[in-house]
């Protein structure tokens, strides 16, 4: 059961949340004006992606350990944002928003969170009894999402001509993929497949089970 203010520090859906309650939380936060932490920019592009009722997501993904099957993953770092579609597509996003410092919130850095967005290219390493599997990646496409309103062309043009990954922003007035991102050439059809067979390993990290939001911070008087 979540609280009935959405906009608390913290929210809890513990089945995860519906399409419904999240509309209501992400127009709260638009209409607000919600720092853009990476919280708020998980709700906006989980909000966007989820215009599509098959798709499937998944937030903060990091191992299944603990849980009874016969294999383990383990997400190094952990996956901010996970989109399964209707077709069995798997994309992974990294995601970065504004922190607070010294009484004000500040917007990701350049490059801010890429070279995580890349160790998505052969993330998880999957164990199989005494069987490891590394560089047999889930993603068949991989993200770098930014909070902010206007790209760095120098960025964008590293990742897009030498690396497959896509970029996107996100402020006030929604989602904007800047860089179209390029098939994953570490993609595993077999890990694919158990993830498919298995999405109950990911029950856990279901969009909504822990929704921190953000508190404006007041200028300094």
């Amino acid at each position: 059961m979540a609280r009935k203010n959405v906009y608390f520090d913290r929210i809890h859906y513990r089945q995860g949340i519906s399409k419904e309650a999240l509309d209501k939380i992400v127009q709260e936060c638009m209409r607000d004006k919600a720092p853009m932490t990476e919280e708020v920019v998980a709700l906006i592009l989980s909000n966007r992606i989820l215009m599509d009722s098959q798709k499937r997501i998944f937030q903060k993904v990091f191992h299944n350990i603990g849980v009874e099957v016969d294999w383990q993953f383990w997400f190094a770092p952990d996956a901010d944002l996970i989109e399964v579609t209707r077709e069995g597509v798997f994309i992974g996003y990294e995601l970065k928003g504004v922190t607070a410092k010294k009484q004000q919130y500040e917007f990701p850095a350049v490059y801010e969170g890429l070279d995580e967005a890349l160790v998505y290219l052969r993330n998880p390493v999957v164990i199989r009894g005494e069987e490891k599997t590394l560089n047999a990646s889930l993603f068949d496409y991989v993200y770098l999402v930014h909070a902010g309103s206007e790209p760095d062309i120098s960025m964008c043009k590293v990742i897009d001509q030498c690396t497959p990954i896509g970029f996107i922003l996100i402020d006030y007035d929604g989602v904007k993929e800047i860089v179209k991102p390029k098939e994953n050439p570490f993609a595993s059809k077999a890990t694919k497949q158990m993830f498919l067979n298995n999405l109950n390993v990911l029950d856990s990290y279901k969009l909504g089970r822990n929704i921190l939001l953000p508190k404006p911070i007041s200028p300094k008087g």
